[in-house]
């Protein structure tokens, strides 16, 4: 080999001196000469080299016909370069058939009848790259991407003949030649294909060009990290896809070929309509999403009586699921039932109050530890000195109750503030839910036993919250508290008025809290409860189920307005991201999952003590999958 230092010119003079024959110089794809490589020896060297008389040489310089012109920039160049000029023609129909067929003579797979027309007649169509194929020739470059994709199919199905019907399948030239190029860009990884959409932008002119780029270079341009560049430009330049090579050691890539250069802008064309497409659909999914969630937060501000009213049903619900619990021992009924009520006040609707003095006396004598009177005596009446004694004797262990409380918070009892008696006083009733059940309890009411605003001084402790701190066991301190109900009525050890009256084993009552009260229905104290199971409750058995809540600590307690806003928020979002992380019946699946597997957790925490919302975040997550799904739906018929 010469000397580097030697000029170009020289160098190949002296080589065929050497060589002592005639010296044939190809410069294929010399175009990118002047693209990469401007300014060396070749730019004076190789028009001289021409001129010299002496050398017996050869050269053919192989470029687009679009870098004919980018030959002025050769110093010196004469006019005899531009008038040696071969345009190469596409290739005839005789040249496409013998390139089609020559190459498989005698080879293990053969063409099968008819092939060579069929593909022929397939590269006459208008090619999708830069310039039109004449309706007299085949490209030989898309003969070569054809061939090479009907070979490939053909040996991956076992077939040892290029079937025309194969050919057909693939559909027409354009789309051979880009769903090769779907196909490798489709083993990217998603990441990679965005990084590689932005990096075409630099290896593609808009009109068709390719350029040879450093990945250092290309990582600069996209702003994305080189050792992020590496994987998807290895992939794209392995055999299996030939889409870009390697030029040289830097390393740097272009396009494996011109042919690709228009399916590739296809290509991008397509994948940022996509990710508009995906990004409008994000938003319009988002968008309905935080519409579900405002209609429900709406909701919850205005609180319309209907889904009050089926939220309490769905809690009704969770008591159902859960079952019954068992009640505590040291918590018994005395009850009037309509048999003692016909027994004892022989078909009147309220008992002499002589009895209620034989009962106050009976359960004293017994031990009990509270007796918690539910029968109120608003009014006095001659036949009372009995039961006021028996009150007196009984003392504060003895609570009665009132529902009438005046100014001063005191409870009236025959009349009068019931704080003149020995005895104890609690306000007897209970907030009634909006659809007429007693579900919830107030520590304290104030004047009449409306509202639960004012000062304490001016209020009357709940019946059921007085009777706990007769008992020892003070409730903590709350406002209003939902009542855990142990079961439906009868859950609670009830003996019968009338047995009691007439001795029964005072070791029933011992040392226990017994609340005495009527389930007659003459007496109208039966009421629908959350655990009623459509059965109503005596009012002394709902006062044994508050007492024994707040014996308990308050077991069940309402999440709060931020849990509930919580809630609303995630369901509403969940169909959405669902949506954008996977297919549309996947993601219909995981919603209705989602769905029962909130329902499963709502009743996990009502277990645990905690009561949450259950009908506005359904709601909210059901408005937000209908949203979802008219965007997807829209989406789809804009596609079409």
């Amino acid at each position: 080999m010469p000397p580097s230092d030697v000029p170009f010119d020289e160098a190949l003079a002296q080589l065929v001196e050497r060589a002592g024959g005639i010296l044939l110089l190809v410069l294929d794809q010399f175009e990118e000469y002047f693209l990469y490589h401007d300014g060396d020896g070749l730019r004076g060297g190789l028009p001289r080299f021409l001129t010299r008389p002496e050398v017996r040489a050869r050269v053919l310089l192989s470029l687009r016909e679009d870098a004919v012109a980018e030959l002025d920039r050769l110093d010196g160049a004469g006019s005899s370069l531009f008038g040696n000029l071969l345009r190469l023609a596409p290739l005839s129909e005789t040249a496409a058939r013998e390139a089609i067929e020559r190459p498989l003579e005698g080879g293990p797979v053969t063409p099968g009848p008819g092939l060579a027309d069929a593909v022929i007649r397939l590269l006459r169509e208008r090619e999708p790259g830069a310039r039109d194929v004449p309706a007299e020739g085949v490209e030989p470059a898309y003969l070569q991407l054809v061939m090479r994709r009907l070979w490939d199919r053909e040996t991956a199905a076992g077939s040892t003949v290029l079937r025309e019907s194969t050919l057909a399948a693939m559909g027409s030239l354009r789309a051979i030649v880009g769903d090769h190029l779907e196909e490798a860009m489709n083993r990217l990884a998603p990441a990679e294909r965005r990084t590689m959409a932005e990096a075409f932008r630099y290896l593609v002119t808009p009109s068709g060009a390719k350029i040879a780029l450093s990945r250092s270079d290309l990582a600069r341009l996209t702003g994305t990290d080189e050792a992020a560049l590496a994987a998807p430009l290895a992939k794209l330049a392995a055999a299996d896809a030939r889409i870009l090579r390697p030029v040289d050691e830097r390393p740097a890539y272009e396009l494996f070929h011109d042919i690709l250069a228009r399916p590739l802008l296809d290509w991008q064309e397509r994948f940022r309509a996509a990710r508009l497409r995906r990004r409008a659909t994000t938003l319009g999914m988002l968008a309905g999403a935080a519409a579900a969630i405002v209609v429900a937060l709406a909701l919850a501000v205005i609180g319309p009586a209907w889904l009050h009213k089926a939220e309490l049903a769905a809690i009704d619900a969770r008591f159902a699921v859960r079952g019954d619990q068992r009640s505590p021992s040291d918590i018994v009924l005395v009850d009037l039932d309509d048999a003692g009520l016909r027994a004892l006040a022989g078909g009147a609707d309220r008992l002499p109050r002589d009895l209620h003095a034989r009962m106050i006396d009976a359960l004293r004598e017994a031990g009990a530890a509270v007796i918690a009177y539910d029968f109120e005596f608003r009014e006095p009446t001659p036949e009372d000195a009995e039961l006021r004694a028996a009150i007196e004797r009984a003392g504060p262990q003895l609570l009665l109750a009132a529902t009438r409380v005046d100014s001063d918070g005191r409870g009236e009892v025959f009349g009068r503030p019931g704080d003149r008696l020995s005895a104890s006083v609690g306000y007897a009733g209970f907030p009634i839910a909006a659809d007429g059940a007693y579900r919830q309890l107030d520590a304290s009411v104030g004047l009449s036993g409306a509202g639960r605003a004012g000062a304490s001084a001016d209020r009357l402790e709940s019946f059921a919250v007085t009777a706990a701190t007769l008992a020892g066991e003070p409730a903590p301190r709350f406002g209003r508290a939902w009542i855990d109900y142990a079961g439906p009525a009868r859950t609670f050890r009830a003996y019968p008025f009338t047995e009691v009256l007439r001795g029964a084993d005072p070791r029933r009552f011992e040392g226990k809290v017994v609340v005495v009260g009527s389930s007659a229905r003459l007496q109208g104290d039966r009421h629908p409860t959350a655990s009623g199971r459509r059965r109503v409750m005596s009012g002394a058995e709902i006062q044994a189920n508050a007492i024994s809540t707040l014996r308990r600590g308050i077991p069940l307690r309402q999440a709060g307005a931020a849990v509930d806003v919580l809630l609303i928020v995630v369901l509403g979002l969940l169909p959405a991201l669902l949506a954008l992380a996977a297919p549309a019946r996947l993601a219909a699946l995981l919603t209705v999952a989602a769905a029962l597997g909130f329902l499963v957790l709502a009743q996990i925490l009502f277990a645990a003590g905690w009561i949450v919302p259950v009908l506005l975040p359904l709601l909210a997550l059901v408005l937000a999958a209908v949203g979802v799904a008219v965007v997807r739906q829209a989406t789809v018929s804009r596609l079409r």
